[in-house]
Formats: C-alpha cells, sequence, structure tokens
C-alpha cells in the first residue's frame, strides 16, 4: 500500500486520508499521519490477492461505534505455550471490565488457518490420490506394452542373442524403447498440461500453472518410473535362452 501510494519515496511521516479513495473532499482532521510499516497480510482467503491495508488509532472508537446494532469486536493476544489455558482468566477479565460483554468464539490462530485452508487441502489431496492412481495406471500400462513387445521379440532377441549379441546389449535395446515411448507421451502431456493449466489455477496458491520446475520435475520422475517398469521386461528379455528359441523354430 505505501509502494502504491508514494513509490519508493519514505513513507514515514507521510499524510493520508480515506475520504481520497471514496471520492470526497477530506477534511484536515481526516488526514492520518504514517508512524509505522506492516509486512503485506491476508485477511480473508489465501487464495485472494493481498490488498492494501492500513492500521489506525482511534480513542473514541467504542463511542463512535456503540449505537450499531450487532457490532463486534477482535481480541488478539500473544501467549506463550498452549493458547487455550488463557481462556478463563481472559473471559474473567472481560466480565469485569463489561459484564454485559459475552466473549464468543475463541480460537487460536492456527485452528484459525486450518479451518480457512480445509476446502484447498480437501482438494489437493483428492488431486493428489487421483493423481497417484493416475500414475500407477501409466507405469502398468508402460510395464504391459514392453512385456508384449518382449513376448512377440522372443525369436528376434534369440537370433541375435545367438549372432553374438551381449545381454547388456539387450537389455539396453528394451530400455531406449520404453524412454522413446516415454519421452512421446511426456512431451504430449506437457503440451496438454501447458494449455489446460489455467483451468486448475483457482486450486493454486501462489504456484503458477506453468510453473517449468513443477514440469521438469515431473517429466524427470515420469522417466525414472517408466525405466523402472521396464527393467523387469528387459531383464527377461537379456536372459532369454537363445538355445531353446532356436530349438522352438
Amino acid at each position: 500500500g505505501a509502494r502504491l501510494l508514494w513509490g519508493d519515496d519514505d513513507p514515514l511521516g507521510q499524510r493520508f486520508s480515506f475520504d481520497l479513495e471514496a471520492g470526497e473532499v477530506p477534511s484536515p482532521e481526516s488526514y492520518y499521519t504514517v508512524v509505522g510499516l506492516v509486512p503485506d497480510v491476508s485477511d480473508g482467503a489465501l487464495d485472494l490477492d493481498v490488498r492494501p491495508r492500513a492500521y489506525y488509532f482511534m480513542p473514541d472508537f467504542l463511542q463512535q461505534y456503540s449505537w450499531i446494532t450487532g457490532r463486534f469486536f477482535y481480541l488478539v493476544l500473544r501467549t506463550e505455550g498452549d493458547p487455550y489455558a488463557l481462556v478463563d482468566p481472559l473471559r474473567d477479565v472481560v466480565q469485569r471490565l463489561d459484564p454485559n460483554a459475552p466473549l464468543r468464539t475463541v480460537s487460536s490462530l492456527e485452528e484459525m488457518v486450518r479451518r480457512t485452508t480445509m476446502p484447498a487441502r480437501f482438494r489437493t489431496v483428492t488431486l493428489s490420490v487421483f493423481a497417484l492412481l493416475a500414475v500407477v495406471v501409466a507405469l502398468l500400462g508402460v510395464y504391459g506394452v514392453m512385456a508384449y513387445g518382449v513376448a512377440t521379440s522372443v525369436r528376434d532377441i534369440g537370433i541375435r542373442m545367438a549372432l553374438g549379441a551381449p545381454a547388456s546389449q539387450v537389455r539396453r535395446g528394451v530400455l531406449n524403447q520404453a524412454i522413446r515411448v516415454v519421452a512421446v507421451g511426456g512431451l504430449v502431456g506437457l503440451a496438454g498440461a501447458t494449455l489446460l493449466g489455467p483451468v486448475i489455477r483457482s486450486m493454486l496458491f501462489r504456484v503458477s500453472p506453468r510453473d517449468p520446475v513443477t514440469f521438469a520435475g515431473v517429466f524427470l520422475l515420469a522417466v525414472i518410473g517408466a525405466l523402472g517398469a521396464a527393467y523387469i521386461p528387459a531383464l527377461r528379455a537379456s536372459r532369454i535362452d537363445p538355445i531353446e528359441v532356436l530349438r522352438q523354430e
């Protein structure tokens, strides 16, 4: 907020009025002097944009707003240890100051943040579960495709090994084929994620839906997982007995 009003100038000692924002002509009494700065805060949902805020001292605040029906106030305490241990002493103090002032909802800051983020955390957990299931299905698919490819290529692999191809070369050939399949699928997936990323923008908190680090990390994990899924078929291919294959022919 201070940067919006005064740019890079020192805001301490500057004066401003809320009437300027309302489009009214401010009176001299409506101006406030800046005596300190606080970091930007989000006083609503965490997925909302941070808006400029100003905190001001008003000695006659209760007198000015006591006529508003249903008006309530927040009391914030900094505590050490369990904050709920001070609920009863705080209630006694409020009753002594004003017996007609009820102390309603009492909650710690951690509990308030947990309630605020509960919908987002539920969506995140749900999406994470479905994403994990999708990864498992994809790895099973890679394993199935590579196992089927090895099973249908037993004759060719046996002949190559009979002609002197080492087992390591056979394993590399199967793994290279898996890498090509995963690379093509990964590129298609990255293109789809780039196009559909803005759809889930509302579910993200201070994270870009097109974060290159996330894309690179997911692509790398997909390649590693696919190589792990393809290793068993590759190992099976390298253990084919060429004599048995030629005998069957």
